[in-house]
């Protein structure tokens, strides 16, 4: 996700709850490390952690801590609603689960293998049913 975020040309940083973690992951990509104080700068938050796929009350970033504009974004798709996104909607950001990065995952791993795209919005109404979850049509 950082490295193609920096492809899009926009500014990264990186925060990990073990901030010798963030500093390898940002060198490696060429990015920042940033403190967790300053995730209210931000424009875009996206959790790319399991925070909130084991339990749906976890949260990797209190609300309090959220940019006043923006966008958040939860990698994790099952709970598809995690409480960080709840939070970010709650306090007016757009938001995004991870199911449209899970079914085009999916396709893109599809087509590696058969040579043949499948539809990733019919592959995100298959996951939903999976998942349980009420479809978005």
């Amino acid at each position: 996700m950082a490295f193609a975020l920096k492809e899009a040309g926009l500014e990264v940083w990186v925060w990990n709850r073990t901030p010798e973690r963030a500093r390898a992951l940002a060198e490696a990509f060429g990015l920042k490390a940033v403190p967790l104080e300053r995730a209210p700068e931000a424009r875009l938050l996206v959790n790319a952690t399991r925070v909130g796929l084991g339990d749906p009350q976890a949260t990797p970033l209190p609300p309090e801590l959220f940019p006043q504009e923006g966008a958040a974004v939860d990698l994790v798709y099952k709970p598809l609603w995690t409480r960080f996104l709840k939070e970010a909607q709650a306090q007016g950001l757009k938001v995004q689960t991870g199911l449209p990065m899970l079914a085009w995952q999916g396709a893109l791993a599809f087509r590696i293998w058969t040579g043949l795209l499948p539809d990733p919005l019919g592959m995100e109404e298959a996951a939903l049913r999976a998942l349980g979850e009420a479809s978005r049509a």
